[in-house]
């Protein structure tokens, strides 16, 4: 069976946060004396290190001092938990009665012994905390129970929405058959939606979470650092078929019989369903499976760990499609020989696992892997590692394989990974804010914070607070702005565009638990300027933007990487028209605008998204990944879903794309694009009719675009249609149409991919992964947002860089005069174009350009007249628009004759050499370089010019032996400048070495293991590639891109005796050809 349409309106207005906690803390009444605090060192702020806890706050409701619990494991604390539940409010943000609503409930250290079922029903934005699982621990002492009837549940959560629950141990001593369930009941508050699970415990029972179970869903629930520990059923169950994006982060699932399934075994029925997506977690022991699934959907297992489990992978047989991606993970001695079993018709997409078969299982006849199905399944397998010497994987329908092999148990490293603990209590000095505080106060606490800098806490109260002028965070604060959820709602209320919030870069802050609302769309709601360094980070974990003209702009960000978990964004405007903004835009920085891209990236690595009129923009150079996001549309939005356009780079996968369907119309728009798309492994199903058109158009001047369609399924008659008047390297491979009257059926394989046309094409699902926070460089954006929602503004959150105005440094400038030939040389110290304006005065009657972008230029100026004095202007301009011409200067060509030779004076004499003007601060004669920026004014530069000094007059014997030796020395420089333009212009041929090593040239874009060796050659000789992250010793990736012919200009220039010199080189060309190879191959 496949999955049936969700509820399209649950991706609402509202939503709730996250909730910190801590034991110990220091708060400061705003408009107090600060003292005690103040002697010691600041501590790290939470954005140079991993999330931290605050709290509790005195906003916060102790049910042991309020409402009686004990907590000392004897005491029956149910009715006391029960009443402190019932309290919880359901206030909206800008409601009467929002500042005194409870919307959290602390439980202090302590066993809390229950002996009947909880109830959460019919809340939103509440939250419940715990002091740490460690020791806060909810015991049942109830009646045993054997089966897994919602009554015997420790904690029932019914029509719950955006709340959480944390920091708890659920422990059901083997009597317990659920931990948690949680599923909507009609009639009970919201469907369930938006919820966190985070640091909880669930151990000794039959189920840790379980959702769905009523009938009807549970969906976009996060689980973040769980454990399940010893659940003779399951760590976690769906069992709905709107049990659906359920992601789960950082966990540990140990002693379990299934870790996580939606099909427990001898319990199915009709609505055992559900999908689920799983990050970096560790499985240990699992006696059916690590994860196991009966009905179909969208399925992913992520850089996950593996030991002595019976199978990672195992599907019920089924002719339905199941898109399962699993990709990084490590499986170590599983019992099944066969350790990922996929009985359903796929598409299996299985790339960069490790797969480590025990010495019983090495033999075996089972292969490793099996896809097989009685409607034939699908595999793609591509760059995997197998130890088993038996057979490594097995598909009875296409199958396609590319960089599989099969490699020794010995160099493998099979040691776990370390997964990151509850986030401490670093005891930080808290600002509180009062209720309902204006502006002014707000602004007051922000500005005090970052004074006292070490990561102090701005706390906002749940309430409604007016802003009336934008709030502002100063660059490289530290600090930390942290409400009690959604009911923390700061409200647009000045004149004017805001936007509300507004970060002053480069920003090092943390943004928790609040809502920023702009007001009918008046203003915008968050900005982060300045936002775009080197190395620099946004971090969001759980965001809701909804109801905005665009929800997120990334803005020009050419270095900062933009990374987005468990991201949700939704819903137009109230009164939007059609030509509504894109939900989620993202223009590349001018760097990429232009080919030469830094490597800032945007990654949505998980989440669910609706009703929106285009989902996703992509221009500039962009690179945008997609990942795990679920999207469906009301029937009235027309099926608008990814525009896409220039040198962009685009990765949808595992992904859902429910649209309408409307003849003519196509989902995805590829337009004028010359970048690299890629759709892997998505559900393409239209639910509101069949797809009669393409889901993908290609149109306009497309040169140079590779189009990658790898296991999608669709109901249309085709994936795209080329209306492209260019040629486009498109491939489609492993792919299937379903329709009603056929079911699910292969679709014919279009196009021709080999291994290295694939690796581009992966190239960012194998090299953009998430990764543990850690700490940043000093002076680059580390912004990080968790559970905060932005709505009803006219730009959700803007990530905005900041555009230099300063114009490039002309440098080295020189002239290399010949008989019917000139060629200009000059640096600039950043990258820019080339011009050259000359002619035979200074008014310069011909021009002439290159567009390339480098830092060392080269223009050559072709049929000069012979024996002419020329003038001429250089200019460059850098990629912000910022403009430098150089002062007018002069040469003349060769070929005078001997007979009208002059004597040789300061005034008629070209020089001997090419005349350089160099750069200098302080020149004793210079005159004003003429400029222009895009943006605002920069001081004019100034260049100094050099004069030669002319040699003394001789007699006229010795001029014309000058004469004689000048006309042979503009003869060999001719020569000389014909030969380094060949030079250029050539492309040398590969093999040129026979080195297994190297064994072809390498250049821009290219890929391979080569381009790996390459990177590992550069990080160990003196110019790494990069610091941390791809490309960094140890992360070596196979792409060849802009940091890689970087690294490698750099390494020429320092060789440049060797390399650069005997090819008549002066500088690095990030090429790596025969002159480089064959010094790199004799210096390893």
């Amino acid at each position: 069976m496949s999955f049936k349409r969700r509820k399209s309106h649950r991706i609402q207005k509202y939503q709730t946060h996250i909730i910190v906690v801590i034991t110990l803390t220091v708060f400061v009444v705003l408009g107090t004396t600060v003292t005690g605090f103040l002697a010691t060192a600041p501590r790290k702020s939470n954005a140079e290190g991993n999330e931290v806890f605050v709290g509790p706050f005195p906003s916060w409701v102790n049910v042991v001092k309020k409402y009686g619990a004990v907590g000392n494991g004897i005491t029956d604390d149910t009715a006391a938990i029960q009443r402190a539940l019932d309290s919880l409010s359901n206030a909206y943000p800008g409601s009467s009665n929002s500042a005194n609503a409870t919307t959290t409930i602390y439980f202090p250290a302590g066993t809390y012994r229950i002996t009947a079922p909880l109830h959460l029903v019919a809340k939103h934005y509440v939250n419940i905390v715990g002091a740490n699982p460690a020791d806060t621990v909810i015991l049942w002492d109830g009646p045993a129970s054997t089966t897994t009837a919602s009554s015997t549940a420790m904690l029932t959560v019914n029509g719950v929405y955006h709340s959480s629950i944390d920091r708890l141990t659920f422990n059901g001593r083997g009597n317990a058959s659920i931990a948690i369930d949680q599923a909507w009941t009609p009639g009970q508050g919201f469907f369930d939606s938006g919820n966190e699970y985070a640091d909880d415990v669930f151990e000794n029972v039959g189920v840790g979470y379980r959702c769905g179970a009523s009938g009807h869903g549970c969906a976009e629930s996060s689980l973040l650092r769980d454990q399940f520990l010893n659940n003779s059923v399951a760590g976690v169950s769906l069992q709905n078929f709107n049990a659906l994006d359920i992601f789960i982060w950082y966990s540990l699932f140990k002693n379990d019989a299934i870790g996580i399934t939606n099909s427990l075994p001898n319990v199915v029925t009709a609505s055992s369903a559900g999908n689920f997506h799983v990050y970096k977690s560790i499985f240990e022991n699992s006696k059916i499976a690590d994860m196991a699934i009966g009905n179909t959907g969208l399925f992913s297992a992520l850089d996950n760990y593996s030991i002595d489990s019976n199978q990672f992978f195992y599907t019920s047989g089924s002719s339905a499609p199941a898109h399962i991606t699993i990709q990084g993970n490590t499986i170590i001695d599983t019992t099944n020989p066969t350790s990922i079993s996929v009985n359903n018709k796929g598409p299996l997409l299985l790339v960069d696992n490790t797969i480590v078969s025990s010495s019983a299982n090495d033999s075996s006849s089972q292969p490793v892997v099996s896809a097989n199905s009685w409607n034939p399944s699908i595999l793609f397998s591509m760059d995997n590692s197998f130890t088993s010497s038996g057979p490594l994987t097995y598909a009875n329908g296409s199958y396609y394989s590319f960089g599989d092999e099969k490699v020794s148990n010995s160099g493998i490293n099979q040691t776990p990974p370390i997964l990151p603990p509850p986030p401490p209590n670093q005891q930080p000095q808290i600002i509180e804010v009062p209720v309902n505080a204006n502006a002014a106060q707000i602004q007051q606490a922000i500005s005090q914070a970052a004074a006292i800098g070490g990561g102090t806490v701005v706390h906002i109260p749940a309430g409604t607070y007016y802003i009336n002028t934008t709030l502002l965070v100063p660059a490289n604060s530290g600090l930390q702005i942290i409400g009690d959820g959604e009911d923390s709602d700061l409200l647009w209320s000045g004149i004017g565009t805001g936007p509300v919030l507004r970060l002053l870069g480069p920003s090092r802050a943390v943004l928790k638990n609040f809502s920023v609302n702009g007001n009918n769309e008046q203003a915008d709601g968050i900005e982060v300027d300045n936002a775009d360094q080197p190395g620099g980070r946004v971090f969001m974990e759980q965001a809701w933007l909804t109801n905005s003209d665009t929800n997120l702009f990334v803005d020009g960000l050419d270095y900062t990487n933009t990374e987005l978990y468990d991201f949700y964004h939704s819903g137009l405007p109230a009164g939007a028209s059609a030509n509504a903004g894109a939900s989620v835009k993202v223009v590349g920085g001018p760097y990429a605008a232009h080919g030469l891209w830094k490597g800032g990236a945007t990654n949505i690595f998980s989440g669910a998204s609706s009703n929106t009129n285009l989902s996703y923009s992509v221009s500039g150079g962009a690179h945008l990944m997609i990942r795990d996001v679920w999207y469906e549309e009301h029937p009235q939005i027309l099926p608008n879903f990814i525009d896409l356009t220039g040198t962009s780079t685009l990765t949808y996968a595992g992904s859902r794309m429910a649209l309408q369907a409307v003849s003519g119309t196509p989902a995805i728009n590829i337009h004028d694009f010359h970048g690299t798309a890629t759709f892997l492994n998505n559900d393409l199903t239209t639910e509101y009719g069949n797809q009669t058109s393409s889901v993908i158009d290609i149109n306009g001047n497309d040169t140079g675009a590779d189009v990658t369609g790898i296991g999608l399924l669709g109901t249309g008659a085709s994936y795209f249609n080329n209306n492209s008047n260019a040629s486009v390297q498109g491939v489609l491979l492993g792919s299937i149409r379903r329709s009603q009257a056929s079911g699910a059926a292969d679709v014919p394989d279009q196009g021709s991919a080999n291994a290295q046309f694939l690796t581009t094409a992966l190239n960012q699902v194998q090299t953009e992964q998430p990764a543990q926070l850690s700490p940043l460089s000093p002076g680059v954006t580390d912004t990080r947002f968790y559970r905060v929602a932005v709505n009803n503004a006219r730009i959700g959150i803007h990530l905005e860089a900041l555009v230099p105005t300063t114009p490039p440094t002309i440098s080295a400038l020189s002239v290399s005069p010949a008989n019917t030939l000139a060629t200009i040389y000059w640096t600039t110290d950043e990258v820019a174009n080339a011009a050259v304006d000359y002619g035979t005065s200074a008014t310069y009657t011909t021009h002439t350009a290159a567009d390339a972008y480098t830092t060392s230029h080269t223009i050559a100026l072709p049929s000069l007249a012979q024996c002419t004095t020329y003038h001429y202007q250089v200019r460059s301009v850098d990629i912000f628009g910022n403009q430098t011409i150089s002062p007018d200067q002069a040469f003349k060509t060769t070929g005078c004759q001997q007979a009208s030779a002059l004597p040789i004076t300061a005034t008629n004499t070209a020089p001997l050499l090419p005349t350089t003007l160099p750069a200098v601060t302080a020149p004793t004669s210079s005159q004003p370089v003429q400029s222009t920026a895009t943006q605002g004014e920069a001081a004019p530069q100034t260049i100094a010019t050099s004069t030669v000094a002319p040699p003394p007059q001789t007699n006229g014997e010795l001029v014309t032996e000058i004469q004689h030796l000048l006309d042979l020395l503009h003869s060999l420089e001719e020569q000389l400048a014909i030969a380094r333009s060949s030079a250029v212009r050539a492309s040398p041929q590969t093999n040129l070495h026979s080195s297994s090593l190297f064994p072809r040239n390498l250049h821009l874009d290219m890929t391979g293991s080569d381009v790996r060796r390459l990177q590992t050659y550069l990080d160990t000789h003196g110019t790494p590639v990069a610091i941390s992250g791809p490309g960094s010793l140890g992360q070596e990736t196979k792409y060849f891109g802009a940091r890689t012919k970087n690294a490698l200009i750099l390494f020429q220039n320092q060789h440049a005796t060797q390399i650069l010199t005997p090819a008549h080189l002066t500088y690095g060309t990030g090429y790596f050809g025969s002159a480089t190879r064959s010094y790199v191959i004799a210096h390893p």
